[in-house]
């Protein structure tokens, strides 16, 4: 960005671009790190009027407000703004930095340098292998004994989330592409060294993935640091707390519908397809094309406003001054989300798998005639490990089984491994008559037979190293791989469908 921006609605636009962008943002102000903006306990609202804009940023950190001046710069990885704190008159600097990456190499040579000193002493014969690092990711190391081989993955705390949960993916792959690579050798296990969180992930996945003699083992290690130790086991499985709520109730039944009824009203006079939908949590959104554009203000913001507007983290009440603001979102919303728009503009790309699931929610047996078409229910929320996640669509086929469908709109080595967590905690509520309890596919008597476990993508997409990851699927699950047409924005399409295990 050359000039600076001064306070208005492009400066809000920028604000509002840079903040959905990054998964991760950090504030800094006059050098100091005051808050971080990740997952679901961190928001904003930007209120705009005229040359006037003021933000309010919260997490579990932090909870700032600021009137900005100014955009004074803007990178894709930092955004600087001149702003002023509430009842001062000098204005300060206030910095946005898209989340730090795994690539920090200070702390990843560290963990290898513990890790490798470590092996030498509690892993005796083995001998370390030097090369074949990454810049990213899990820390890698190869470790023989004659033509025996030892895989060796660590994360620890300072990894991301995403890094630590796919971790199990990473070393599944690398393990197929060293038999590859080194066919006159054997690959005798693959040891994780593993925080606890990690650990239980593990632990829940164990029993559905295939064990020796099939594949190598699979070990957890945790790293004590103060002793310089390589301590083998796992940890206990918890009991997670069923995640599950009460199927949703139809918009039309929802508290607030009539008002909601009203807002979709005006909505739709410049975004024809938006949608009332009844979110996972019970509350009441609207939706273009899968994308979120305005909700139900939760119980803090209500007092303001009834309802919020902004995509992603963005939560700015809908009071009358914030009219025109919304206004502009629509009319940005209408030129950039719709078919046929541009892949370059942002709200064209974003969110697709949202985008793609309500493509299929209106359909879902495009994927396949034994589906049933309705009820489908999307966003369903489980979890495990103490993870908070939600599943793309939930479904029955003509045989009352349940089938989980994973959607992924570009390359993801964890995709099947995502989808198998997802499948798990399905299969567990259905053991413990959570769906029928709670309201789901009223009227019908689900299967008792193990879910089927569909992972859709385009199928120019999926990652070359997919089928390393799938085949330590358990022949328990009964799995397929769809493979999608790639112009799905304008009619969804199976191209192809690949078995794992029929079941």
């Amino acid at each position: 960005m050359g000039a600076a921006v001064a306070a208005g609605p492009e400066a809000a636009a920028l604000l509002r671009g840079f903040l959905t962008r990054h998964a991760s943002v950090e504030l800094w102000e006059e050098g100091q790190r005051v808050a971080c903006l990740r997952a679901e306990d961190s928001g904003f609202a930007l209120s705009v009027e005229a040359s006037r804009l003021v933000c309010h940023f919260w997490s579990g950190e932090a909870n700032l407000v600021r009137r900005v001046l100014a955009v004074e710069a803007a990178t894709a990885a930092r955004l600087r703004l001149r702003c002023l704190r509430m009842g001062q008159s000098q204005p300060s600097r206030l910095v946005l930095t898209a989340g730090a990456e795994d690539g920090d190499a200070s702390f990843r040579d560290d963990l290898r340098q513990a890790v490798v000193a470590a092996a030498r002493r509690d892993w005796a014969g083995w001998t370390y292998e030097p090369g074949g690092s990454r810049a990213h990711g899990p820390v890698r190391m190869l470790f023989r004994r004659g033509h025996r081989l030892l895989l060796c993955l660590a994360v620890d705390a300072r990894h991301s989330t995403a890094a630590q949960t796919g971790v199990l993916a990473q070393a599944l792959s690398w393990a197929a592409q060293v038999q590859t690579d080194h066919p006159e050798d054997v690959v005798a296990a693959i040891r994780l060294v593993l925080p606890a969180a990690a650990q239980e992930n593990l632990v829940r996945r164990r029993p559905w993935l295939r064990s020796p003699p099939d594949r190598p083992a699979i070990e957890a290690y945790h790293l004590d640091l103060s002793a310089g130790r390589l301590e083998p086991g796992e940890v206990a499985a918890g009991n997670a707390a069923s995640a599950l709520r009460r199927a949703p109730a139809r918009p039309e039944d929802s508290p607030g519908a009539a008002a909601a009824q009203r807002l979709l009203e005006e909505i739709r006079q410049i975004c024809p397809q938006a949608t009332l939908e009844t979110s996972a949590e019970g509350g009441l959104g609207f939706r273009l094309y899968g994308l979120e554009i305005a909700r139900q203000a939760d119980t803090e913001l209500a007092l303001t406003a009834p309802f919020t507007f902004g995509y992603g983290r963005e939560r700015t009440p809908l009071v009358p001054t914030a009219q025109a603001e919304l206004l502009r979102l629509l009319r940005q919303l209408a030129q950039q989300r719709v078919p046929g728009g541009r892949r370059a503009d942002p709200l064209y790309s974003l969110y697709p798998e949202r985008w793609m699931e309500h493509v299929l929610r209106s359909d879902v047996s495009r994927l396949d005639v034994q589906l049933r078409s309705q009820p489908v229910y999307a966003q369903v929320p489980v979890c495990g490990a103490g993870q908070r996640e939600v599943l793309d669509l939930l479904a029955l086929d003509r045989q009352q089984r349940l089938v989980v469908i994973e959607l992924k709109a570009d390359e993801d080595l964890g995709f099947p491994l995502q989808g198998l967590d997802y499948w798990i905690e399905v299969r567990r509520h259905q053991l413990a008559g959570d769906f029928t309890r709670l309201g789901y596919f009223p009227g019908e008597a689900i299967s008792p037979l193990p879910p089927r476990l569909w992972l859709v993508a385009p199928a120019l997409r999926w990652h070359p190293q997919t089928e390393a990851v799938t085949g330590w699927l358990s022949p328990a699950i009964p799995c397929a791989c769809l493979g999608i047409n790639e112009e799905w924005r304008h009619g969804l399409q199976v191209v192809y469908r690949k078995e794992i295990h029929p079941g």
